[in-house]
């Protein structure tokens, strides 16, 4: 039952990221996964909590849930670096031909049908932005970087480069170019500010 929910969910993600919400039906769902429509109202009893199934896997719980508040600064942005090219490795894989619009336009989806998902994602982006500023006021403590760091704006920073993929690569179109700049401007944010 697991898998075919599973199944279905991404099935439904590839329709939601390569059209927009009002064509994506369960009769072309059932169509494109062979499934009957029976069996996919089985695990959805509408379209609109099928979208939000799929926007809470594909959207809000893709971001970390990881506790990487034990690591010292250095190795949160190697690790960083790491689970970025891996997330975007396996993301790719799954859906080669996806394009950061793509990806842009089914969140504007998500803000326009999915009541509440404003607040959900602020609050996933809150919850991960307190786990970098820990880190941040630890590593001041611990001397790893220099005591004048404003740890609310380094935060900001950090968070912005992460955000900054997506937009690399709606210019340069280049997944690789992407990820080496990311790459790059965490490990000189990190540089500019340790002792």
């Amino acid at each position: 039952m697991k898998d075919t929910k599973e199944f279905i969910l991404q099935a439904a993600y590839n329709m939601f990221l390569y059209s927009n919400y009002e064509t994506v039906t369960f009769s072309a769902l059932s169509k494109s996964t062979g499934l009957t429509k029976g069996a996919i109202y089985h695990h959805f009893s509408s379209k609109e909590e099928l979208f939000k199934a799929v926007v809470d896997k594909y959207l809000i719980e893709s971001r970390s849930d990881d506790d990487f508040t034990d690591m010292s600064l250095s190795e949160l942005v190697e690790y960083t670096v790491k689970k970025v090219k891996k997330d975007v490795s396996n993301a790719l894989a799954t859906h080669p031909n996806t394009l950061p619009l793509q990806i842009i336009t089914f969140s504007i989806e998500a803000y326009r049908h999915y009541p509440g998902y404003a607040q959900k994602g602020w609050a996933s982006f809150q919850k991960e932005k307190n786990k970098w500023k820990k880190v941040l006021d630890k590593s001041i403590k611990n001397g790893e970087i220099r005591s004048n760091v404003d740890t609310d704006i380094m935060t900001e920073n950090f968070m912005t480069i992460g955000m900054g993929i997506v937009s690399n690569m709606m210019l340069s179109e280049s997944v690789e170019y992407a990820l080496d700049m990311f790459e790059k401007q965490i490990n000189e944010l990190y540089k500019a500010i340790k002792k």
